[in-house]
C-alpha cells in the first residue's frame, strides 16, 4: 500500500494535465497513488487520464458525470488508500522535491508547504507565498501563521493524515461552490489533537492563466455566498474553542473577510432578478439574526456595504430591504447612463 494518495480532480484541462502528471512522476519521492478523478469532462481529459493510468500502476481513473469539485474531491478520499493525503490541481505543476519536503511522520496531523503564484502571461507578478521556518509545533501556531498568510484556504500544498478524514467522515461541502476549500481544511482541523508542521519551502506551482475559467472569476449565487461564510465562521469559532484564541491580527483579518463576504451576499441577493420581496426579508432577517451580531462592528468596508449595515442597524428588515431597494435601483440606473 502506497504511503500517500495523491488526489486530482479533473474537468478540461486537456491543455495542462500532461505537464501536471509528468510533474509528479518527476518527483524524488515516489511512494504514492495517484487518484484521477475525470469529471465529466468534453475535452480529451479522459482520454489523457487513461492514457497515464495504462502506463503506470500507481494511477487510478474514475470518470464519472460532472458534479463539481467538491464532488470530484469526495470520490478521490473515497478510493484513496494511502497513510496520508494531499490534493493538487491539475493545471498545476510541482517541483521535483515537493512531496519529498513532507516529513509523513505519524505524530504529525497537518503538514503546509507554501506555493509560487505563476501568472503565465506575465511572469513579473510572479509572488512566492511560503511559511517564515521550517518546524514542527502546535496546530495553533500553524494554522494562526497559514490563516493570516492566506496559506490556509485550499487543500493544495498540504499533507493530512487520512484516518482522521475517513474516521470522522470529513467530506467537501458539495452543496457549497464559494469557498468549500476553507471549509474543508477548518472540518479537517477541528478533528485534529497532535502536532503541526510548517514547511519553509514553494515547491508548488500554481499556475495563473489569464481569461481562465477558475471559480475565483466566476459570479457565484448570494445564498452560496453566505453559507460560505457563516459556516467558515461556526468552524473558526469551534478551533477557537479547541486551542484558545487566536492572536488579534489573525482575528482581525478573518472578521474582516468574512464581513466583506457577508455584505456581498446581501447586495448580491438583492440584484438577484425575480427575487419577491418575502424572500428577501426572509434572507435579511436570517442573516441578521446568524451572522450580523458577529461582523458588524468591522471597519474599512465599501460605501455600499456601509450602507446596508446602517439600514441592518437601525430599521426593521422590511423597511430597510425597501430602502436598499430603492437606493441600488438608483445606483444602477447612474452606472447604466455613465
Amino acid at each position: 500500500m502506497s504511503k500517500l494518495s495523491i488526489i486530482i480532480p479533473v474537468y478540461n484541462v486537456e491543455k495542462y494535465l500532461s505537464k501536471c502528471l509528468n510533474s509528479i512522476l518527476r518527483q524524488t519521492y515516489q511512494d504514492y497513488e495517484i487518484i484521477l478523478i475525470d469529471d465529466g469532462s468534453s475535452d480529451s481529459s479522459g482520454i489523457i487520464c487513461d492514457w497515464y493510468a495504462d502506463k503506470d500502476s500507481r494511477i487510478k481513473v474514475v470518470h464519472q458525470p460532472n458534479k463539481g469539485v467538491s464532488c470530484a474531491r469526495n470520490a478521490g478520499l473515497e478510493l484513496s488508500k494511502g497513510e496520508f493525503i494531499t490534493f493538487i490541481d491539475a493545471d498545476d505543476e510541482l517541483c521535483p522535491h515537493f512531496l519529498e519536503n513532507f516529513s509523513y511522520n505519524p505524530e504529525i496531523d497537518f503538514e503546509i508547504q507554501g506555493f509560487i503564484i505563476n501568472y503565465v502571461n506575465d511572469k513579473t507578478k510572479n509572488k512566492v507565498i511560503k511559511p517564515a521556518k521550517t518546524l514542527i509545533t502546535s496546530l495553533y501556531n500553524v494554522y494562526a501563521e497559514s490563516e493570516y498568510q492566506k496559506t490556509s484556504r485550499g487543500p493544495c500544498c498540504k499533507l493530512l493524515k487520512n484516518n482522521i478524514i475517513k474516521q470522522y467522515h470529513i467530506k467537501f461541502p458539495a452543496g457549497i461552490s464559494f469557498g468549500e476549500d476553507a471549509i474543508f481544511i477548518k472540518r479537517y482541523l477541528v478533528h485534529c489533537s497532535g502536532k503541526a508542521r510548517s514547511v519553509a519551502e514553494a515547491d508548488y506551482c500554481y499556475n495563473h492563466y489569464e481569461c481562465s475559467n477558475s471559480l475565483t472569476q466566476r459570479q457565484h449565487p448570494a445564498q452560496a455566498i453566505y453559507d460560505a461564510a457563516w459556516l467558515d465562521f461556526q468552524l473558526y469559532e469551534q478551533l477557537e474553542d479547541n486551542w484558545g484564541r487566536m492572536p488579534v491580527i489573525v482575528d482581525q483579518d478573518f472578521k474582516h473577510i468574512r464581513a466583506l463576504e457577508f455584505y456581498l451576499s446581501l447586495v448580491t441577493y438583492l440584484h438577484e432578478k425575480k427575487r419577491p420581496c418575502k424572500s428577501k426579508n426572509q434572507f435579511f432577517k436570517k442573516a441578521k439574526r446568524e451572522m450580523f451580531p458577529k461582523i458588524k462592528n468591522q471597519i474599512d468596508l465599501p460605501i455600499t456595504y456601509c450602507l446596508v449595515r446602517f439600514c441592518l442597524s437601525y430599521f426593521p428588515i422590511p423597511f430597510a430591504v425597501y430602502i436598499l431597494n430603492v437606493i441600488f435601483q438608483i445606483f444602477d440606473r447612474y452606472k447604466r447612463k455613465k
